[in-house]
């Protein structure tokens, strides 16, 4: 290994594309430790929500705005997970928190990301200038000549370095999302020498230790936090797939584009930002994946009586990230009503704060970097961000990736701003991240979110909150509490048309077509008009194995809705295929 002195401590931004960004295939320097076996898979989603919930109707608006976004344009069918292999590189270094190839920086998981904003950003303020540069780059590369796939490396990789490099040791959100799942692959490929992790700035949080002696035992011993610059002539890193892709063609990496949305937002392999941004909200790491199911493993056994199920988790004061949340007493005054107790994550254990996480029914607290521990959180669990107008539009896309690890319910409010100004946007780059406030409207539509899904909610509320409720149960799909929910206001669901929907949808997604079918056949005989509540009694009596209502409904079809008659016919081959045998 070479002394890290000899490093420049600064990154030159003004180099064009070409001499900044190495490309693994054509830059020579690097090559797989073994075969690739695979680049990315199609993989669970999460079951993510969003509701803006803010005193300022400019503040909803525009959350508003970036919810649809994510729903409407921006989401995949499937989670895309990407594959991280073992690498050996050449004259390789870290400096500051980024990943370097002899004079070129590697684009690998979160630190790509890092890289691409601080060319676009770093040395002028015409970014978008800047932006088009790169994807024309990556437009280049894609169809070079002298682009190959990733060769293996055949020499001894027994004593070289394993390296990772670090945002920071202090923050546990990028400890625990990036930093961590890397070790996996030290262990994957039986590492025996060094494992480095250099990192930026000099503070090590506590954590960073305890949860690598808890989790990575077998190599914890071998690990040593080096502070950046650091280099070495030869050392084993991980790559990761995502930001490859855009570098590659579909001759060497296949294309996800049947998942994608169709969305002008999408432009494929196109490096843009809109098609940038949209990857990283439906991505997400294998490695993640594995440190999650080996923390998994590491509570297999623990007795976890003691951990409370619904708890509400709270900042520690006087830190030097400290970000006090406004009217957060009123708000948890309410929530200990219904069951939940307050709690620390730092004032458990490592395997304690999976555990938690991992048998919670709900967790909930303002947005920070606690939310990292949704990595081990149960398909069961229901994670409640509240967050505001400001970590809609630039925080919310860190979190969702980790929903799709983990199968989890994650639902955020956008409340306010605790700041002089709130009905003003902050820009982070010039006023930090603001901290959460909750008014007193916010709180009830929270809390009577909470209540609806835990079941212990009050029977005396009026069809307005009802409905509220309603809707918000059903677009984070808890369709379970959603029934017990609507069974608790018969009157009101059968008296209103939009209730008998989502009480039809609840019955569904519960797999009871017989109670879904009475829902929808009161819904019919209340507006004779939608198609859509004639076409899903149709299907449903599929389900029911009702012929003799297949017909009547079908002929009732054809006589109210006759210019969708015949498409629907084509739709419902089953039908076709019954009523001639």
């Amino acid at each position: 290994m070479k002394k890290s002195d000899a490093i420049p401590s600064q990154i030159d931004y003004s180099v064009p594309a070409e001499d900044f960004f190495f490309i693994p295939g054509r830059d020579e320097g690097l090559w797989s430790v073994g075969d690739i076996d695979w680049y990315w898979r199609p993989s669970q989603r999460a079951k993510v929500a969003a509701f803006a919930v803010s005193k300022i109707d400019d503040h909803n608006r525009r959350v508003n705005d970036v919810i649809d976004g994510y729903t409407n344009r921006r989401a995949f069918s499937s989670a895309i997970e990407f594959n991280t292999i073992p690498v050996v590189v050449d004259n390789f270094k870290v400096v500051r928190n980024l990943a370097g190839i002899g004079s070129k920086w590697l684009m690998s998981g979160a630190g790509g990301a890092r890289i691409r904003n601080r060319y676009i950003w770093g040395h002028s303020e015409n970014g978008y200038e800047n932006e088009a540069k790169i994807v024309s780059y990556f437009d280049s590369v894609q169809t070079s000549d002298d682009l190959k796939p990733i060769e293996p490396f055949n020499g001894d990789i027994t004593d070289l370095p394993f390296v990772i490099e670090a945002r920071n040791l202090q923050n546990y959100f990028h400890f625990l999302t990036e930093t961590l799942p890397r070790l996996q692959v030290a262990v994957d490929i039986k590492h025996t020498g060094p494992i480095v992790i250099a990192y930026h700035k000099t503070a090590i949080g506590g954590f960073v230790m305890d949860f690598i002696n808890a989790l990575f035992p077998e190599i914890a011993k071998q690990v040593e936090l080096r502070p950046a610059p650091f280099q070495s002539d030869r050392a084993i890193t991980t790559l990761t797939f995502d930001h490859y892709y855009f570098q590659t063609p579909d001759t060497i990496v296949p294309g996800i584009d049947e998942y994608a949305p169709r969305s002008w937002i999408w432009q494929g392999r196109r490096a843009t930002r809109g098609s940038f941004l949209t990857f990283e909200l439906n991505r997400l790491h294998d490695i993640q994946r594995s440190l999650r199911q080996r923390a998994l493993d590491a509570i297999e056994d623990m007795d976890t009586s003691h951990l409370p199920k619904r708890f509400w988790v709270e900042r520690s004061s006087g830190g030097a990230r400290e970000r006090e949340m406004k009217n957060e007493k009123k708000l948890v005054d309410q929530l200990k009503m219904i069951g939940f107790e307050v709690i620390r994550f730092e004032d458990f254990s490592p395997l304690e704060q999976i555990a938690l996480m991992a048998n919670a029914e709900v967790m909930a607290s303002h947005h920070g970097a606690g939310f990292a521990n949704m990595l081990f959180a149960g398909p069961q669990t229901h994670v409640i961000e509240i967050g505001t107008p400001q970590t809609a539009s630039a925080r919310w896309s860190d979190f969702i990736p980790l929903a799709h690890v983990s199968g989890c319910h994650y639902v955020a409010f956008f409340a306010d701003l605790n700041w002089a100004t709130p009905e003003k946007e902050p820009q982070y780059r010039i006023d930090g991240l603001i901290p959460v406030a909750v008014h007193d409207n916010s709180i009830k539509t929270i809390t009577r979110y909470l209540r609806g899904l835990v079941g212990e909610f009050a029977t005396n509320a009026n069809k307005n909150e009802v409905l509220m409720t309603a809707r918000h149960l059903r677009r984070s799909k808890s369709f379970r509490a959603l029934r017990t929910y609507l069974d608790a206001f018969p009157k009101y669901v059968q008296a209103d048309a939009t209730l008998l929907q989502i009480y039809a949808k609840a019955c569904d997604e519960t797999d009871d077509p017989h109670t879904t079918f009475d829902a929808l056949t009161a819904l019919w005989e209340m507006d004779h008009t939608r198609f859509q509540t004639l076409e899903w009694m149709i299907w449903l009596t599929k389900r029911l194995k009702r012929p003799d209502l297949s017909h009547i409904l079908v002929e009732e079809h054809a006589a109210k809705f006759p210019d969708r008659h015949a498409a629907f016919l084509g739709k419902i081959r089953w039908y076709q295929r019954m009523k001639s045998g």
